[in-house]
């Protein structure tokens, strides 16, 4: 089972991108870290409890239509997508 080890670090590493998001590097803001969360919750587990949550906090952080950043467009969209095929 290959994603033995990506869930359990996911378990570790969920509540900071969800209460304590960074902006620590270049490519990288808090929405893009919630997308990036969300695909991989979506890829280990559709039915994770957690799946809910991550969609509700990428679709607050849009304003006007669009997110932060043509980073956080891509990154929040391909996430979106990602779960709607499940």
């Amino acid at each position: 089972m290959p994603h033995v080890g990506a869930a359990s670090l996911l378990e570790k590493q969920f509540d900071d991108v969800i209460q304590r998001p960074s902006y620590w590097g270049r490519l990288t803001d808090p929405l893009s870290q919630q997308a990036n969360l969300l695909k991989a919750l979506v890829e280990l587990d559709p039915q994770d409890a957690r799946v809910p949550e991550c969609v509700r906090l990428i679709d607050l952080g849009r304003a006007n239509g669009q997110w932060s950043s043509t980073l956080a467009n891509a990154n929040a969209i391909q996430a979106l997508v990602k779960y709607q095929a499940t």
